[in-house]
């Protein structure tokens, strides 16, 4: 369940498996009553025989290669140690499983990723490598340092506003951490003039006015 912390190779899901393992056991029989008519046919050197059994046997072995892969999938198993972060099958048990449905959510207990959600007006200042820190609203008395690792060149819209996707990875201690968590970070981009911050966005919207309506560069 979405808490349990597992280890890599622990069993995490097993699937109804006894409509498969019916089948390979039919396609066994099937397999061992063709290879008992190819070698009857190979005793009496009936070519055309030997070659029609020899080509059922390939293409049963090949079904039967198809099923235990099929078997094997039926147990899935931890890929990493991490923290389990959705999925709950405890009330799912005898249903459906549809193909390419998400039954659990894994993430690393220690690698996190931070997201940051920067404004289109500021992403120009985003550089790779920026430090700054992270303030979660979990854990008001402790902030966390971080430094960018990943500027996304995709726009996002959502709650009114366009945002960039910016990533960060964590530097030091992250204790009391957990996945999904949100806060509030501060990218240190430098230095300037107080005057210059306050009149940025007037500035900016008048080269766009003058840009649009007076054809200024």
């Amino acid at each position: 369940r979405a808490g349990d912390y597992v280890e890599q190779g622990d069993l995490l899901v097993r699937l109804d498996d006894r409509e498969l393992a019916l089948e390979r056991l039919r396609l066994a029989s099937v397999l061992q009553r063709q290879k008992i008519e190819f070698d009857r046919a190979l005793a009496e050197s009936n070519r055309a025989q030997t070659s029609i059994y020899r080509n059922q046997i390939r293409q049963s072995e090949t079904e039967i290669l198809l099923v235990d892969q099929q078997l094997a999938r039926t147990r899935l198993t931890a890929p990493f140690s991490g923290l389990v972060t959705s999925g709950d099958l405890s009330q799912s048990i005898g249903s459906a499983v549809e193909l390419g449905a998400a039954l659990l959510t894994i993430v690393p207990a220690e690698n996190y990723r931070i997201v940051l959600r920067i404004d289109e007006a500021r992403i120009s200042d985003m550089k790779l490598g920026l430090p700054g820190s992270l303030l979660v609203t979990a854990l008001p008395e402790d902030s966390f340092d971080i430094r960018v690792t990943k500027i996304t060149p995709v726009a996002e819209y959502g709650d009114g506003a366009t945002t960039f996707r910016v990533e960060a990875s964590l530097d030091g201690d992250h204790a009391g951490l957990q996945p999904g968590m949100e806060g509030i970070a501060k990218v240190d981009i430098g230095e300037r003039r107080l005057i210059a911050i306050w009149t940025q966005p007037m500035m900016d919207w008048a080269k766009l006015w003058a840009w649009r309506w007076l054809n200024w560069e």
